[in-house]
């Protein structure tokens, strides 16, 4: 791998630290959030407790008031302590042992939780209060124990393409100095095609403080009516484990470590496949909030094949770098938006290149126009987005132009419907303008499709 790969890789890892660490506290709120201003002088008077509880450890009310402060602070490992140290004083309390199963439980030690409750529950005077908590928390401790889970989506439908073949709009092109014809299949071409896409996600609960195996299965396949040489299929699988970042303090947030597959084939045959590794940070601070950062390397291999006789000059590296944020901002209203940076480097070097680009969009529920009890009356989901993506490659191509290396700018805007008709089931319409402008004329083109789609989520 070339000195900029490496530069890449470093800088991008580096951004996603640097995000992570300098904004973790705004970022990853935790489950009993303190309050701004008041933060400091919790913190003075859990210190003043703390040399109190030291002078006089046997003194339970200080003990509970250093834990509760603690809980507050979201110092669940300094209640714990606290706590346990209560019990040694005052063993077989009831309320205790249920606080310390409620802290163990926030903590993903389900095993130790529930070994609290049962405490709790064993004496011969257990409030009821107690007793309705306990019953609260070990449901939900089956519930998470439950140690397979799946969900994903399957999409199928048609699109209408005013340029399938993402061609220029004129068949004159200029190769070196030299005006070119180009023939009617390299032309932009309106085109219809039928696609299939599934998107499948199965985690594995390894009972270990809420670490889990996760495993990805991405699907898309498109068959096209006049433009066979399009005819595509992808598929795709990651897998690895992720643990808990709850053990630093830092809740609701998953770091995953996995490795990745995946294959490309067009008109029938095997286009390249790709082996890798990714890094990502996943934190959903609230139900309203979520953060998401990733970084990828892929190693790609193509084949050349009847249509494609070079193909393999793109055998090599892909680095990648992505921040995703999605917020709700009101009961009908989510904003998102992702930034992304890709730097790859193959065997032909002037298809080396660095992308740059990012998207934002909302999404809006709108209450239905149809009335009744059915599907269709609940509310419709409206998303509109746009975006951009910038791509420099490192040198000229010699066969295109040889003394101008390609640029291009990429923008697209699209607008998606999603209308509920049964169960998990949703007709998904969607229109979308995309324009490419090269420094290479060959490359530019302008399509806008519409879609039409059914799909299922489970």
């Amino acid at each position: 791998m070339r000195l900029g790969g490496r530069c890449f890789v470093s800088t991008a890892l580096l951004m996603c630290a640097l995000v992570f660490f300098t904004h973790s506290q705004a970022l990853f709120a935790r489950e009993i959030p303190p309050l701004p201003a008041k933060a400091a002088s919790l913190e003075a008077r859990r210190d003043a407790l703390f040399r109190q509880m030291l002078a006089d450890p046997a003194d339970l009310d200080i003990a509970f008031s250093y834990a509760t402060i603690s809980i507050r602070l979201g110092d669940y490992e300094g209640a714990i302590t606290a706590l346990e140290r209560m019990l040694i004083f005052a063993p077989g309390l009831p309320r205790i042992q249920l606080e310390l199963g409620v802290l163990y439980y926030r903590l993903g030690s389900y095993a130790t939780a529930e070994d609290y409750f049962d405490r709790a529950m064993s004496g011969d005077n257990v409030p009821d209060i107690v007793r309705r908590r306990v019953a609260l928390y070990v449901a939900k401790i089956k519930n998470k124990q439950q140690r397979h889970a799946f969900s994903g989506t399957v999409t199928g439908g048609f699109r209408i393409q005013s340029n399938a073949n993402s061609g220029p709009g004129s068949n004159q092109v200029n190769l070196n100095g030299v005006t070119f014809t180009l023939d009617n299949e390299s032309v932009g071409k309106a085109g219809v095609n039928a696609f299939f896409a599934s998107s499948l996600h199965y985690e594995y609960d390894l009972h270990r403080q809420g670490d889990l195996l996760e495993a990805d299965f991405l699907f898309y396949g498109a068959k096209y009516v006049s433009f066979e040489r399009l005819d595509t299929a992808v598929a795709e699988v990651t897998l690895g484990p992720s643990f808990n970042m709850q053990r630093f303090g830092i809740n609701k947030t998953q770091l995953g470590v996995y490795g990745i597959g995946n294959a490309v084939g067009l008109e029938d045959n095997l286009y390249f496949g790709t082996v890798g590794a990714g890094l990502r940070f996943v934190n959903r601070a609230s139900a309203t909030r979520s953060l998401r950062l990733k970084a990828e390397y892929r190693r790609k291999w193509y084949n050349n094949t009847p249509r494609r006789l070079t193909a393999t000059n793109k055998n090599g590296h892909e680095l990648s770098a992505e921040i995703a944020l999605a917020s709700t901002l009101n009961s009908s209203l989510l904003v998102h938006g992702k930034l992304r940076l890709v730097r790859e480097e193959v065997r032909a070097v002037f298809f080396d290149n660095l992308q740059m680009g990012g998207e934002i969009g909302a999404s809006f529920s709108l209450p239905s126009p149809v009335r009744g009890k059915g599907a269709m009356s609940r509310n419709w989901l409206l998303d509109i987005t746009g975006g951009y993506r910038y791509v420099r490659y490192d040198k000229p191509d010699p066969s295109i132009n040889a003394a101008k290396r390609q640029s291009n700018n990429e923008y697209f805007a699209r607008t998606r419907l999603i209308v509920p008709v049964a169960s998990g089931v949703s007709l998904m319409p969607q229109v979308e303008y995309r324009k490419v402008d090269s420094s290479y004329g060959i490359y530019k083109y302008q399509n806008f499709s519409a879609t039409l789609g059914i799909g299922y989520k489970f």
